[in-house]
């Protein structure tokens, strides 16, 4: 089977060429804002984050006094993932 050249050429140009999601968003000039929505979830979900885990000592009168302040790790893990998707979100409109 011959080797030819041109064919070679060609499908590594194709290769390296953005897809075309990246070239339609390149194209566009709309300024586009991120939705007020998934800024005020990932405020949120970053707050929660903060917050002590259950079981976990803290020196912090505060949270002694509030005991419903602790989440559980499954809640973090959910809060974490939430984040992860509002993050994809943002950073696509923008």
């Amino acid at each position: 089977m011959p080797h030819r050249g041109g064919d070679v050429s060609a499908t590594l140009d194709a290769a390296l060429e953005a897809p075309s999601v990246f070239r339609a968003a390149a194209g566009t000039k709309s300024s586009q804002q991120p939705n007020v929505v998934a800024c005020m979830t990932a405020v949120v979900c970053i707050f929660a984050l903060f917050l002590p885990t259950e079981g976990e000592v803290t020196e912090s009168s505060f949270y002694a006094d509030y005991p419903w302040l602790h989440l559980t790790v499954n809640q973090k893990l959910v809060f974490a993932y939430v984040l992860g998707l509002v993050t994809m979100t943002i950073l696509k409109t923008s």
